[in-house]
């Protein structure tokens, strides 16, 4: 689903040689593994048998397996085939449909066949244009005039502070970074969910205590962001409003209610001006010091990622940071053919569970949360999409060498059955 785009190149270099007897035995007896029906038609092409390929990938479409890859995968066999025309109406239908994978489908030296065709050059428009959904949709805009280097003062005309509001992800993620006048730093992820049709914020700071919001524009162009909040004194509602005001500045107001909305108290309320020569300085923060926000820090380092066996000779890189003094593991996704991607990563001892947030270039977005399972680290979530809910399940596991272990899984019956979606190694840069 999500991360499908980012990690089809390497996963599908990682198949292990098998013959189509062996594979056609695996969907006989495994139906509905997807996986396997995608592992038949890769062998079923290389036997020079690609018109029996093109129901295989079919198959591994209907059962969710890597559902870009494998339709991607139904045009090669067309045209291993020699049925262009077919190809071309595929690829048609994907962009018509949604289908984002640009990269995927320019970088296959087996559709050269077709690529002198017209209609190729307007399905890959149009593909085009799928993959940067957040240049080209004004939803994703729409909090555009929040972005700047800005320093914020309060009401009575005090400093408060520092914040850069940074637009990533060919403009599907805006990325804050506070720093305080008390020294206190700050980030979040601010992104529009395509699946949920609203803004979502995820704020943690030095606190170590995640505050997550989510909301949508207001009749007078200013953003309203709503959620729940908690304390030693119990939950209570909150709510962020960010309003463009004179001279391109804008106004946040931070507000929360003990009385189910009837009335609100601000809890900061704070104008944002271009910032000159202010300088705030960040103190370090000692509470996500202790162990339950330590137990993720083996994923910290520069790595490239490998599938088994795969022998890619430039995999995709993953830097994965700590921010927010420890409180964020900070992910960012660099595959070779681009749609990068970045993750929040971080405990919260309001619900004592891991969470985790993925950004992807194409709009893509996942929220996971889990805990540990002995050393490994077990997220679950709910992917919507497409008409259709999928199930995830994403590990990371640290081994005796020094690699880490990510296995992630997909259900799209509810969890009857699961394909392997990724199976891959972080192994360290040197």
């Amino acid at each position: 689903m999500v991360r499908t785009l980012l990690i089809a190149l390497t996963l599908v270099a990682s198949l292990s040689a098998q013959t189509v007897a062996e594979r056609k035995a695996l969907t006989e007896k495994e139906p509905q593994n997807g996986f396997a029906w995608f592992q038949l038609g890769d062998a079923l092409i290389a036997e020079n048998q690609a018109a029996d390929a093109v129901p295989a990938f079919q198959k591994a479409r209907q059962f969710g397996f890597q559902p870009p890859v494998s339709a991607e995968r139904v045009v090669r066999a067309l045209v291993a085939a020699k049925n262009n025309d077919g190809a071309l109406q595929m690829l048609e239908r994907m962009g018509q449909n949604g289908f984002a994978a640009v990269a995927l489908v320019e970088s296959d030296a087996a559709l050269a066949p077709i690529r002198s065709d017209a209609r190729y050059t307007a399905a890959i428009a149009l593909i085009r244009g799928n993959s940067a959904p957040c240049e080209n949709r004004e939803q994703f805009k729409q909090l555009d005039f929040w972005v700047g280097d800005w320093a914020v003062y309060t009401k009575a005309g005090k400093l408060a502070g520092v914040n850069k509001i940074e637009k990533m992800l060919n403009g599907c993620l805006i990325l804050e970074n506070w720093v305080g006048v008390g020294g206190i730093v700050g980030r979040s992820m601010n992104f529009y969910d395509q699946s949920r049709q609203q803004w979502r914020q995820i704020w943690v700071d030095g606190s170590g205590i995640p505050v997550i919001t989510a909301g949508g524009l207001e009749a007078d162009k200013s953003m309203r962001l709503a959620g729940t909040g908690k304390n030693t004194e119990g939950e209570y509602l909150q709510r962020l409003t960010f309003s463009r005001i004179d001279n391109g500045k804008v106004h946040q107001l931070w507000e929360k209610s003990k009385d189910k909305g009837t009335s609100w108290t601000p809890l900061f309320d704070g104008v944002y001006q271009k910032r000159t020569t202010e300088i705030v300085e960040a103190k370090a923060q000692t509470a996500c010091a202790a162990p339950e926000h330590r137990k993720f820090d083996f994923w910290i380092g520069d790595w490239d990622v490998q599938s088994p066996g795969a022998t890619a000779p430039n995999p995709p890189r993953s830097s994965i940071q700590k921010i927010v003094d420890g409180c964020v593991i900070f992910e960012n996704w660099m595959p070779p053919g681009g749609g990068d991607g970045k993750s929040f990563n971080f405990y919260s001892p309001l619900d004592k569970k891991w969470h985790q947030i993925w950004i992807a270039a194409g709009a893509g977005v996942l929220d996971m949360a889990g805990d540990f399972e002995g050393k490994a680290l077990h997220y679950e979530g709910v992917v919507q999409g497409n008409g259709r809910t999928a199930l995830q399940k994403l590990t990371f596991t640290p081994l005796d060498d020094g690699r880490v272990h990510q296995y992630w899984q997909q259900s799209i019956d509810d969890g009857k059955t699961w394909t392997v979606a990724f199976d891959g190694y972080y192994n360290r840069r040197k």
